[in-house]
């Protein structure tokens, strides 16, 4: 400041010549020429941080309510919407602190309620985090605050739930608060420091339960220093300690407990606030409520998602790459005798170790971890700007050096992008190997002439000029990573970061709506059918994010498993229940039609599988203390496949999901006399579940051609177009019918088509829905002897079965869960995924879920069931592909006791084969099928890591078949004794030479 003022201080002037004295009233300047001055009152210090923070208020405030409300989201926004609608508020310990809904009620009240002021305060305390630097330019240097600042501003996870109602923004806000008003007031001694960090201690602990954990971390760190610092550094440190005396640990005291009082007692309206805000106490007025600190605590034996221990270890390089980089270089490189760095460095541990050891690992927890390296990032690229690297890197031979490390990096990428591509032909693989040795020579030059150029010209131009190309790569990346997950699919879940997202179809749903009540004239006032779930806790309700997005409709009203006789549905213009919950309700359903959408979806979550299930550990005393451990086979085995490589790459790249996504569906019902919906997003089409309908063929099928494709290597290709375009999409499995058709079941779609010996197409029928003819994700397809069709409607839980035509002939089965039993409930089905015909016309059929194998006739009459839940012989866990041998023995794909079994007709173990690691995944894509040829063969698929084994009767591995890039699923033996292989991934059938 002293050098600012200096440089700044105007010399008087010099006593000017003396001058006629003017009368008082004279004007001196012209009429009209008068000059005013007006002098802005900001420290130029300020400007770049403010300019930073314009550009993250633009940022969070970009179409900031297009994105779905998620579960948690719809939540926060409705109760607050209660709050500022006069319903008043309660503090419940499920939704952490009060502040958040105290702050969204008032948005609302100045602003009005939708989903872009639900979304307001959050932003805005993104927009503030961004500007706290500048309270740190002391510690971090003037520089490198400014590069902290520009880090906050397109950081991935700040900025994504920057735009997200949560508590968590403001979590990192208070702590960043918290932190800075402790070591100003070290630095400076000055109380109004102490005071910042008491009241954001306050509202930290008003808004959510962290705050153990952000005030433990500083607490233990300063508990240390009191200890371990040494000299005068110690004596300084329990002076400012001292300094502050009882009367300002009182003050701040009182100032916790004032704000927290107000908040958590919504203003004194609700002075039960205070039983929930701390821990379950045991008083008369507090009777039935549970403590905040009591409930959390609780939910970590619960561990909420179910994440890995490495949760954090993945999320931090996949999207903080930059600070996680800068931040270990800084603890590498810098090192300076200054506390708040060495803070810094422990904040960053213990948060990783606290939050990866915690039950409950939720993304939303990723800013807290990198808060603390932005700051050490920020105080590296601060040192290297105040060293002069900046100009340095400038310079023509600066330059230089940064374009050969860009072009080395480029090279690089090409060279691994190429090894992970899967390549059809052997000269193909040569080309590929000719391209990466020209890449790998390329990077080698590149390496050879920085090691000749550094002596040359100096370290200290060569080292700026390679940060300047590492930094410029590294920051087109994290830029890029941040666009790409908060606009281009902010509520797709192809990356991790999107957690169990609200699809785009429920605020479509409730534009529908909204235009259902406008044309009925109804308008607020109609009424809603909404499905509360079973209220077992498995089959779920659809009441979030409904409550949230039907929030002014008065009359909805909730149904729970069955619609009771006291509601009229012919009052009820629309319904919305669960695609799991509708066996109840089936009959009701006659009088809507019904389309089907998704609620929410996650990003696939195969990575769980690398978690190790026996850790080494040590004891102590009674306990044993377990060491998180990796299954390093695994990812090995799973990296070395190519195709794995290239999924990972395009992921990496593209955000392309490296497997199918989960979603969990629903219906959106319109009563028949409302006219009929537009197209749905997701191509759903109405269900016909009017009993008169029984025999109709739902024919709303896309014409489609195709031809049949041959290979040079003497397979052929089903379902592709002359242009080589699929027409399948996502076939699960494929069977042979007496005539020499394929009949290939389709699971998104829910269809099946069929394929003439030439490859053309013959019909196809089916659509998603309930109805007789319709289908929810099927799986299973055989053809009986006299050609009648046979599908395992998975999650409709029943089998249908049909002409060669299409025409629907018949049905069986409902939902419910037998838990294993093998003499219990007959014809339920958890989720029939296979289904084989024998030559004396029984039908075997497996109830995966249920873990057995049912029998019926051909018309459905059960005969017999066996299995049962264990690992023993002719035990199931996840039994899934069926296929039935000459002597009418069965053989099942036992998937989760990674074996095949081999069965008598009547359920007798007769055999097990242990299959090759591969089944053991429990992804929703990962269901392996079996089949087997007339030499006795036996055929099995291996979805994830895409290829086919043969082996032969007694259990040996005979063959491997890879399947480059695909996802074979179902497997069949053609008419003509040709393998038939469903590739789900492909979106074709390959017919292979007889193994």
């Amino acid at each position: 400041r002293a050098a600012t003022s200096a440089a700044t201080h105007i010399p008087e002037a010099a006593p000017a010549a003396p001058t006629e004295v003017q009368p008082p009233t004279e004007e001196v300047t012209r009429p009209g020429r008068r000059r005013y001055s007006v002098e802005i009152p900001i420290d130029p210090e300020y400007l770049p941080f403010l300019g930073l923070m314009f550009v993250g208020l633009v940022l969070r405030f970009w179409d900031l309510g297009y994105k779905a409300l998620h579960h948690d989201e719809s939540l926060h926004a409705f109760y607050a919407f209660r709050l500022y609608d006069g319903e008043g508020y309660e503090h419940n310990a499920m939704m952490h602190g009060p502040l958040l809904f105290e702050l969204n009620a008032l948005a609302y009240l100045l602003f009005g309620a939708n989903d872009f002021t639900a979304r307001l305060v959050p932003a805005l305390f993104g927009v503030a985090i961004i500007g706290m630097p500048f309270l740190l330019r002391h510690e971090l240097g003037r520089a490198g605050a400014i590069a902290a600042s520009v880090l906050l501003v397109v950081s991935p996870a700040f900025l994504y739930f920057s735009r997200f109602i949560r508590h968590d923004i403001y979590v990192d806000a208070f702590t960043l608060l918290l932190v800075i008003g402790v070591f100003r007031y070290l630095a400076t001694g000055q109380r109004n420091w102490f005071y910042t960090s008491c009241v954001a201690a306050a509202l930290l602990f008003a808004t959510k339960e962290d705050f153990y954990i952000s005030g433990f971390i500083p607490f233990v760190f300063l508990a240390g220093a009191w200890f371990l610092l040494r000299g005068e550094r110690r004596l300084l440190f329990r002076a400012r300690v001292r300094a502050l005396g009882a009367n300002a640990w009182l003050i701040g005291v009182a100032a916790f407990v004032a704000i927290n009082l107000l908040l958590y007692t919504t203003f004194l309206t609700n002075l039960q606030g205070v039983c929930t805000a701390l821990v379950t106490l045991p008083l008369q007025g507090c009777a039935g409520t549970t403590g905040a600190l009591n409930y959390w605590l609780d939910q970590q034996d619960f561990a909420r998602g179910g994440q890995p221990w490495f949760y954090y270890f993945m999320l931090l390089p996949l999207y903080e790459f930059v600070p996680l980089i800068l931040g270990v270089l800084a603890m590498i490189l810098v090192r300076p005798r200054q506390m708040f760095f060495w803070f810094c460095v422990f904040w960053f541990t213990a948060a990783v170790l606290i939050y990866s050891w915690a039950g409950e690992k939720m993304p939303w927890m990723l800013p807290q971890l990198t808060l603390p390296l932005i700051l050490l990032a920020g105080r590296l690229l601060g040192q290297w700007s105040d060293a002069g690297w900046g100009r340095q890197a400038l310079t023509s031979r600066g330059l230089a050096t940064g374009g050969l490390l860009l072009l080395a990096m480029f090279a690089l990428l090409a060279w691994v992008g190429l090894g992970a591509a899967a390549v059809a032909s052997p000269v193909a693989q040569q080309s590929v190997t000719l391209q990466r040795l020209a890449l790998a020579i390329v990077i080698a030059a590149v390496a050879g002439g920085l090691v000749y150029l550094g002596p040359k010209w100096g370290r200290e131009t060569v080292m700026p000029g390679i940060a300047l190309g590492a930094l410029a790569v590294l920051g087109a990346g994290y830029i890029r990573s941040s666009l790409m997950v908060n606009y281009d699919h902010p509520d797709v879940p192809v990356e991790p970061l999107i957690y169990v997202q609200t699809t785009h179809d429920v605020p479509f749903i409730s534009n529908e709506i909204e235009r259902i009540a406008a044309q009925t004239g109804q308008g607020k006032d109609m009424r809603i059918l909404l499905d509360n779930g079973y209220g077992d806790g498995d089959h779920e309700a659809v009441s979030w994010p409904f409550e949230w997005y039907l929030r002014d409709y008065h009359n909805r009203r909730y149904y729970t498993k069955t619609i009771d006789s006291s509601i009229n549905l012919a009052d009820y213009p629309v319904l919305i229940a669960r695609d799991t919950n509708l066996d109840p309700i089936q009959n009701e359903l006659s009088q809507y039609t019904c389309q089907n959408y998704k609620l929410n979806a996650w990003f696939p979550e195969e990575y769980k599988t690398f978690n190790a299930l026996d850790t080494p550990g040590f004891a102590v005393g009674t306990h044993r203390f377990e060491v998180p451990w990796l299954r390093f086979d695994l990812i090995g085995q799973t990296l070395s496949n190519p195709d794995n490589r290239l999924r990972l790459l395009k992921f990496l790249l593209y955000r392309q999901a490296p497997g199918d996504t989960g979603a969990r569906g629903m219906v959106f019902c319109i009563n028949k006399e409302i006219p009929a919906l537009g197209p749905a997003p997701l191509g759903g089409v109405p269900a016909a579940t009017a009993p008169q309908a029984a025999a109709q063929r739902v024919a709303a099928q896309p014409a489609r051609e195709a031809v049949l494709q041959s290979q040079p290597d003497g397979s052929q290709v089903y379902g592709k177009d002359a242009d080589g375009r699929p027409v399948l999409v996502d076939p699960k499995n494929v069977a042979a019918g007496p005539d020499g058709k394929l009949y290939v079941v389709e699971g998104k779609p829910a269809r099946v088509t069929v394929f003439n010996p030439d490859g053309t197409i013959a019909t196809s029928w089916g659509g998603p829905g309930q109805g007789d003819g319709q289908f929810q994700e099927p799986w299973g397809i055989a053809v009986a002897p006299n050609g009648n069709v046979y599908v395992a409607d998975t999650w409709n839980h029943r089998v249908q079965y049909f002409d060669p035509s299409g025409k629907f002939l018949g049905k069986w089965g409902r939902l419910g869960d037998a838990k294993g039993s093998t003499t219990d409930l007959p014809s339920v089905f958890w989720g029939p995924r296979a289904i084989a015909i024998s030559d004396a016309g029984e039908v075997f059929v497996t109830d995966t879920g249920n873990k057995r194998v049912q029998v019926f006739g051909l018309d459905g009459g059960f005969k017999r069931m066996f299995g049962g839940s264990g690992d023993g012989p002719g035990q199931f866990n996840e039994e899934v592909g069926l296929t039935l041998d000459a002597q009418g023995n069965a053989w099942v794909a036992d998937t989760w006791n990674n074996r095949i079994q081999k069965l008598s007709p009547s359920g007798d173990p007769l055999l097990q084969i242990a299959v090759p690691s591969g089944w053991g995944s429990q992804a929703v894509s990962n269901k392996p099928y079996v089949a087997v040829n007339a030499q006795g063969r036996i055929i099995a698929t291996f979805p994830e890591q895409g290829r086919v084994v043969v082996f032969d009767a007694e259990g040996q591995q005979l063959q491997e078949i890879p399947m480059q890039g695909g996802s074979p699923v179902g497997v069949a033996v053609g008419s003509d004794g040709r393998l038939l292989v469903a590739d789900a991934r492909g979106n074709v059938v390959e017919s292979l030479s007889s193994p």
